[in-house]
């Protein structure tokens, strides 16, 4: 959703990857955004995992590479903290250098997990 009174064009980006979603805006005035919603797999530790993790973030970079010259905004739950050692947390880590991308920590005291039902898991 956004304001319809936002002077831009907003298209929709198809992503084939149900854990993220983009929407382009379009200002007559300058330099586009790129709107991204990610869910990351939280860490099992298992290589089915693993590669879906891998396969998610390869899905940013291809929506990144597809739209040269456009600003971004990514945002959503990617299951990892800058303090945790695992493949996860280093994929977002290389994901960011390679991007040029500041990955921000939640506040002091936030919410810092995603909480998931069992009876809602397929």
């Amino acid at each position: 959703m956004y304001s319809k009174h936002l002077p831009c064009l907003a298209t929709r980006i198809e992503t084939n990857n149900c854990r993220c979603t983009a929407v382009k805006l379009s200002f007559n005035t300058g330099t586009d955004l790129v709107v991204y919603s990610v869910y990351m797999p939280f860490f099992t530790g298992s290589l089915d995992n693993k590669l879906e993790y891998e396969d998610t973030v390869g899905c940013l970079q291809s929506i990144i590479g597809s739209n040269l010259g456009c600003n971004y905004v990514f945002n959503g739950d990617w299951n990892v903290n800058k303090l945790q050692q695992n493949a996860f947390c280093k994929a977002i880590e290389n994901f960011c250098d390679a991007n040029g991308i500041l990955w921000l920590e939640p506040t002091e005291g936030s919410i810092d997990y995603t909480y998931q039902c069992k009876q809602w898991t397929l």
